[in-house]
């Protein structure tokens, strides 16, 4: 082979690995556009310093190691749940624990390493096979041939308007600037989010509307990736809720969709006055433990996960917290009872005439075979203590069983945390809700977990369930028929916060009773979802 077809052959390979990720990630993305703006406006940008270094190129090439090694970053994303990288991802990756990441990943862990060594090693070794400089000339061309790649992706891309505007957005839209601008951005929005400044002086001016003789005891429940159609007492085929099925005062309701796809979303929008269109209002106003306590509720927050970021802002506002979370390095897990242990314990020790509890659990988090001890192991097999990769859609029925399971033992949960309050024969409600749904293997798309991208209606539909009290029904009969009335409605998890406050007699000045399903002036609810690429969907819009 002739040295400047050798020479012309290597820089195609190198040029090749480096937009691999890019190009791979539009690939499974099915984005063809995307695609071929990737190799115009990315490739442009690598030719561009051509001319600067045309005295050592290998120079050039070894300080592009950095965008190799961002290449994991740029295939987590749309490889495992088919969306770009953007900040709100990255926040879920920097609090992805490492046990997490092994229930998810274990598996692949080392075929992954084993491929990336490879990867690196190949660029390398191209590298050091590559001309050490050329011609000024053509480093010079070289550069000007980039400069017009460039433009012509951006030109085609967006147009000659606003060309400055959409120049920079060309810069930190394609791998590893998108990377990079994800990483600042999430840098500025913690810096900018000082919550604990913005909520110094904030007040819900609530207050309870009446005193009652009896003990109140108020308690929301929020579990982790269950489904509405898995559970029994919702039409599932299998008996996953024997046990509340038996309840008395028991209301599911069956039309209520997700506020947020993913945890980190969906949470926040639930326990604060924030909405899918304006999320970040959350960041400057306190949660619903704030308006408890103006009210004279003792607070407590109970949880066996990893609560981050969007989440701990508002934890952090409680004086009672008990975080039952394992360390982020452990392997371990810790199963439900423990948070009920953690409840039946306050309650035995704080006799406060007023409590309000936020409990947070594992519920149906995958790995679901690990959230449940060994009796729960009924619907089989399982996958218990066998490495299976779930990521194959032929180990369906495994994973089902095993996510079933979960859900029998989350029934056991709920009808525990039942049990301990009706012992206090106190006016109280016990209300339960996931965070989001979950995609298992369910049509001919195959779909798998719960990536943040646009929302199946699996991960939509959630269940929601109301306990009451015949102490309750008997002082608020009116808003015990209002929940039976809208058993039907249409809900979203972002009427949660007015529900809880409306059942528990609480005003203030701006209180939304239309978001309320223990009132009459409920009107229901449009159900949008924020999906993690932050864009807003309709659940009655998803399939």
């Amino acid at each position: 082979m002739k040295p400047r077809i050798k020479y012309f052959f290597i820089y195609f390979l190198l040029l090749l690995l480096l937009l691999s990720p890019s190009l791979v990630a539009y690939v499974i993305e099915k984005l063809p556009s995307r695609f071929i703006l990737c190799i115009l406006i990315q490739g442009g940008l690598l030719l561009l310093p051509f001319g600067i270094f045309h005295k050592n190129l290998r120079l050039y090439l070894y300080l592009l190691i950095g965008w190799i090694l961002l290449a994991p970053f740029a295939l987590i994303s749309p490889v495992f749940f088919g969306i770009e990288m953007n900040t709100d991802f990255l926040i879920l990756v920097i609090n992805t624990t490492f046990r997490e990441a092994i229930e998810l990943f274990g598996k692949l862990i080392i075929p992954f390493i084993l491929f990336f060594i490879v990867y690196v090693g190949l660029y390398i070794f191209l590298v050091k096979k590559s001309v050490k400089k050329i011609s000024r000339k053509t480093g010079i061309f070289i550069s000007i041939l980039g400069i017009v790649m460039f433009m012509t992706g951006i030109i085609s891309g967006t147009g000659f308007q606003n060309l400055a505007v959409n120049t920079k957005a060309g810069l930190v839209s394609y791998y590893p600037t998108d990377i990079l601008y994800s990483a600042l951005k999430y840098s500025e929005k913690i810096k900018r989010v000082d919550h604990e400044v913005l909520i110094k002086n904030y007040t819900f001016q609530a207050k309870k509307e009446d005193t009652l003789k009896d003990r109140e005891i108020y308690v929301l429940v929020i579990g982790e990736t269950a489904r509405y159609q898995n559970w029994g007492l919702n039409g599932y085929k299998r008996n996953t809720s024997p046990l509340l099925e038996k309840r008395k005062n028991l209301l599911s309701f069956s039309d209520v969709s997700t506020v947020g796809c993913m945890t980190e979303l969906s949470v926040p929008l639930i326990i604060t006055r924030a909405k899918p269109y304006d999320f970040e209002q959350h960041y400057s106003e306190k949660g619903i433990s704030g308006a408890f306590a103006e009210s004279g509720f003792q607070t407590y927050w109970i949880s066996n996960q990893e609560d981050y970021f969007n989440i701990r802002m508002h934890v952090n506002e409680l004086k009672n917290v008990i975080n039952l979370a394992p360390s982020r390095s452990s392997s371990q897990s810790v199963y439900d009872i423990k948070v009920v242990d953690a409840f039946d314990s306050v309650l035995k020790n704080d006799h406060s005439k007023k409590i309000f509890f936020i409990l947070h659990t594992m519920g149906s988090h995958f790995d679901y075979s690990k959230r449940y001890p060994p009796e729960f192991n009924v619907f089989r097999p399982s996958g218990n203590g066998e490495p299976i990769n779930a990521m194959n859609p032929d180990n369906k029925e495994i994973m089902v069983n095993s996510y079933d399971n979960s859900i029998l033992y989350t029934d056991m949960i709920l009808d525990s945390l039942i049990s301990l309050i009706k012992q206090e024969n106190a006016v109280s409600y016990l209300m339960y809700l996931s965070d989001h749904g979950e995609n298992l293997y369910d049509d001919s798309r195959m779909r798998f977990l719960h990536p943040p991208s646009e929302p199946t209606k699996y991960v939509a539909h959630i269940p929601f369930f109301i306990w009451t009290s015949p102490d309750y029904n008997s002082a608020y009969p009116q808003k015990t028929k209002e929940l039976h009335n809208h058993l039907n409605s249409p809900i979203s998890s972002g009427d949660v916060f007015e529900t809880l406050l409306d059942m528990a007699n609480i005003t203030y000045p701006k209180a939304n009773l239309n978001e309320s399903i223990s009132s009459d002036k409920f009107q229901n609810s449009k159900q949008e979802i924020l999906g993690g690429d932050m864009k807003i969907y309709n659940f009655k819009n998803l399939h």
